[in-house]
């Protein structure tokens, strides 16, 4: 499990350079993390 949410963050980080897509980066990021959280809990 942890090494797919490696996988999923690098091309989340390629796309961070970019700030048309950072704000669509966070959005991701952020269901991301709550799907993180969750997949702990």
């Amino acid at each position: 499990m942890s090494t797919n949410i490696n996988n999923n963050e690098t091309p989340l980080m390629d796309v961070d350079p970019l700030p048309l897509d950072k704000g669509k980066g966070k959005e991701v990021l952020q269901s991301e993390t709550t799907l993180v959280v969750t997949v702990e809990q």
